[in-house]
């Protein structure tokens, strides 16, 4: 009933269903093209076990891949940590907060891999590269002396960055035409909200108006 009831009134309404809808399109697309850019970066950090000397390679040997592979999510958790943050900040003198450091960043681990990702927003492709960088190079750091907290039975960790983050700078937006598809739905959408509006006032008022004429015309039978 319903259903029937919105197609009847966008069938009837259908020119301002048009021009709501391309009202949203044009807006979305204008809005997009005239926000300022946004950039991504991504730096990657690789995570091993140093060399440990001749004599115990054996002993190292059975524990390497087991040690980090559980601990790859706590590395990757790490990155946005407070601990990494707050001396990426102070490296940096954003003088931002963790809460909003960690509003910029993100952390992930390539599936089967030693390998921690960071990819950092900035709003030009400079400070995207210099964040993610100095994330991963916090975060290494924080790696490798927390290995050596765990003291001698557990193996010695490096760190090694393989990406820079100056070398995988993207514009992540505003895309128009994203804006535009976001604006064209919502015109969609208020365009149909009116017709229904508009429907239910044109038909309330028929409603009155056939109310008075029979009241009018009951009226001149009782006269007559």
């Amino acid at each position: 009933m319903k259903t029937s009831r919105t197609l009847r009134a966008v069938r009837a309404h259908r020119a301002i269903v048009l021009v709501v809808a391309i009202i949203g399109l044009l807006g979305g697309i204008g809005r997009a093209a005239l926000a300022a850019p946004r950039y991504s970066s991504t730096a990657s950090v690789l995570i091993s076990v140093a060399d440990p000397d001749e004599g115990a390679q054996q002993n190292y040997q059975s524990t390497v891949a087991t040690t980090i592979s559980e601990s790859m999510n706590t590395y990757s958790s790490l990155a946005t940590s407070g601990v990494v943050l707050n001396e990426v900040d102070s490296r940096l003198g954003l003088g931002q907060s963790v809460t909003q450091l960690a509003g910029r960043i993100h952390a992930s681990v390539p599936l089967s891999t030693s390998i921690v990702e960071v990819t950092a927003t900035g709003d030009d492709a400079d400070s995207a590269a210099r964040l993610a960088n100095t994330t991963v190079a916090v975060l290494g750091d924080e790696i490798v002396g927390s290995g050596m907290k765990q003291g001698s039975g557990s193996p010695a960790l490096k760190t090694v960055i393989i990406q820079d983050g100056a070398d995988a700078v993207v514009e992540t937006g505003p895309n128009p035409l994203t804006g535009g598809l976001v604006g064209l739905l919502v015109g969609l959408v208020v365009g149909v909200i009116i017709a229904l509006v508009v429907e239910s006032a044109q038909r309330r008022g028929t409603d009155d108006s056939q109310t008075r004429r029979g009241a009018h015309q009951q009226e001149v039978v009782e006269l007559s």
